[in-house]
């Protein structure tokens, strides 16, 4: 079973890339990024607060910190930090930068000044619930990954170039603050990580 459903996701996967090159398919206008296209930004704002569909996983739900079903703000994730990938499924550096996400997320899970703090979500710019689960079976993603098929998340967010990278901090209030905001991919997930833990302040929190 577990053979025939990787040949499916593979099929899939060749078929829509097949589509895209032809012209096919609609393909996003947004920019895929190369490496460190700006520099981490620590201005401040309000980070605005947006809805998604409630995972069918039982393990992304406790990840999250999710019960039920329906859908959930963003507000309601269970972190003091929020790291927010928007991505785009037919991206090359969405591609090339998706095993040092996952390097970061073993990272944050493997510290317990920051397992249960920290958390990953990574966004689908103008893509489909389907295509988003090809990226996740490709690249064995371990965070959650929802579809922005519609735009809205991209436009709300401002999001014009893929990958970008937002860390977000829990305000006392209830609401959320941006205090990260990087556009392109990274090659160094070390590095990363201890941007996002000293941008947020997380670190001198917990002394």
């Amino acid at each position: 079973m577990h053979k025939k459903n990787t040949a499916v996701i593979l099929c899939a996967a060749v078929a829509l890339l097949i589509l895209a090159c032809a012209g096919l398919y609609p393909r996003s206008a947004l920019v895929s990024s190369p490496a460190y296209a700006s520099e981490p930004s620590g201005t401040t704002g309000r980070f605005p607060a947006f809805t998604l569909p409630v995972p069918k996983s039982d393990a992304e739900r406790t990840y999250l910190g999710l019960s039920g079903t329906g859908t959930f703000s963003t507000t309601q994730i269970k972190a003091q930090v929020l790291i927010v990938e928007a991505f785009g499924a037919f991206c090359p550096h969405c591609h090339h930068v998706a095993p040092y996400m996952n390097q970061v997320y073993a990272a944050i899970e493997g510290r317990p000044d920051l397992k249960g703090r920290v958390k990953i979500i990574g966004v689908g710019m103008r893509s489909s619930p389907f295509e988003v689960n090809v990226f996740r079976e490709k690249f064995h993603v371990p965070f959650p990954l929802f579809a922005d098929k519609d735009m809205s998340i991209e436009k709300l967010l401002s999001i014009d170039t893929t990958p970008t990278f937002i860390g977000v901090k829990a305000r006392e209030d209830g609401s959320q603050e941006r205090f990260y905001f990087r556009r392109g991919f990274f090659e160094d997930a070390s590095q990363f990580l201890s941007e996002i833990v000293r941008l947020s302040g997380i670190a001198q929190e917990a002394k």
